[in-house]
This record gives structure tokens, sequence and C-alpha cells, in this order.
């Protein structure tokens, strides 16, 4: 699983400390049931450090005085939105003949327009703020990818699954998986404490086998 993310910058006539302070100084989840225009989940919203010189040249800047780059970096505050992208059975990890490591992945067109309603809006609260300038750019990139799951996933038939609802392999009694792996999603927020209640559940049920 990757999360499609589209980032939302907004341009201030003030300093925003975004380019030197702690990364994540907003985050709020009012749109994990989908704005006015797109009642779907989407997942949270959480602000970035100003992107830095290198990534700044990369999405197109590098011939920009480096003078102009940190008046624009002091004055910026990006917003990345972090829409949970569906499960879907096409998408998977497998071994190439080669022995090299072969990812599926696509987001599907559901994915994409939540994404897209997520990044109006996230422009929508940077107006709202106060930005004098906005952009909005989607990310569903290789390149940036967090809390990935599903690659040993949980379920009810190895048709479409690789462990039970106890973690336990298929056709292996004594092998279990408790890792985010066996997560079908995430539910588009970090599954951190939900890894570990989950690993502790299936640790006590293991004690007992």
């Amino acid at each position: 699983m990757h999360w499609y993310s589209p980032i939302a910058i907004g341009l201030f006539a003030g300093a925003t400390e975004a380019d030197h302070t702690f990364v994540k100084q907003v985050g709020f989840a009012d749109f994990y049931f989908g704005t006015a225009g797109c009642p779907r989940k989407m997942g949270i919203v959480q602000s970035l450090p100003a992107p830095g010189p290198l990534l700044l040249a990369k999405s197109g800047l590098k011939h920009v005085p480096q003078r102009v780059v940190q008046f624009l970096r002091a004055r910026m505050l990006p917003l990345a939105g972090i829409v949970e992208d569906l499960p879907n059975p096409a998408n998977r990890v497998s071994l190439r003949k080669d022995g090299g490591i072969r990812l599926e992945h696509s987001f599907n067109r559901f994915d994409q327009l939540r994404g897209q309603a997520l990044g109006r809006e996230m422009k929508r609260i940077l107006r709202a703020t106060g930005a004098v300038s906005t952009i909005v750019k989607e990310f569903p990139s290789h390149e940036h990818v967090a809390h990935q799951c599903g690659t040993v996933r949980m379920g009810s038939s190895p048709r479409h699954a690789s462990v039970d609802r106890d973690g336990r392999l298929f056709g292996r009694a004594n092998l279990f998986v408790v890792d985010g792996s066996v997560l079908p999603t995430s539910m588009g927020v970090g599954p951190s404490l939900t890894i570990v209640a989950n690993s502790l559940r299936v640790a006590s049920l293991a004690l007992h086998c």
C-alpha cells in the first residue's frame, strides 16, 4: 500500500518558520470522512518542512538565485494530504526469475479523485489563513511512500491472503507474522499502535497453542 499524497504549498507575506522549526507544526483529521464536494474517506493533513535546495532544484528552480530560493523557503508552508488507497489484489510484491524483487502497484481512479478533492481543500485552507499564493501537486510517487501494508496480507482464505485472522501463515501452524505487512490497509493513518496491539494479541494466542 502506498499513500496518494497531494501536496499544497502556500506562500505567505511573512515568515512561517517552516524552513527551520519542527517538521509537523500542524496536523488535523477534519476531512477523514471527506469534504463537502467529495464525502468519501480521505485521511489526514499535516504540515511539512519547507523543501530544501535540492528538492526545489528538482522541482524546477535549479537556475533560480539562492537568495530568491531562501526568500521563498522562509515564507512557505507545505501541507501534505495522506489519502489511503484502497486494497487492490492486483498490487503485489513478487520475485522475478533472476531473484530480484518486482513491485506492482497502481492507483485507481477513485484514489485519484479523493486526492484531488483533498488537494483543493488544502489550498482553500492555506488561502483562508493568509497565503498570497498557493499551488497543489499530486504525488502518486514511488519515491515517497510510508506505512506500506498488505504484502503478507491477513484474510479468511489462502485464495486471497497469506495469513489468517490470527497472523498464522496458512499451511504452517507454528509460523506467525505480526508486522504491518499483514494489514490489508492502514485506514489512512499511521498504523504503529495497531501493529503493536495486534502483535500482543497474536503473541498471547501463540503462547496458548
